[in-house]
């Protein structure tokens, strides 16, 4: 497959911290590649399982992804990034 086919998916968040990174990261691996976190599937490589977002949130529960989601969503927000994909 010619990598030119399928770009990079690049999003530019200027005077961001690597936190706001981390999240927004993590959210479009989750939200565009409908990551779980299990070991199970190309996912493992990609997301952070063993220490996601520094330990912030507990990725495993209902409530932690919802904290997570609410966090992730707030930044996409501020940066005008998309949520859906």
């Amino acid at each position: 497959m010619n990598s030119l086919e399928n770009p990079p998916t690049i999003y530019k968040m200027p005077d961001s911290s690597p936190l706001e990174r981390e999240i927004y990261e993590q959210f479009t691996i989750i939200e565009k590649y409908k990551g779980s976190m299990s070991n199970n599937g190309n996912m493992g490589y990609l997301l952070n399982k063993v220490n996601p977002v520094g330990g912030r949130f507990d990725l495993k529960t209902p409530q932690g992804r919802k904290i997570f989601k609410e966090k992730a969503l707030k930044i996409a927000k501020k940066y005008n990034l998309p949520t859906t994909f």
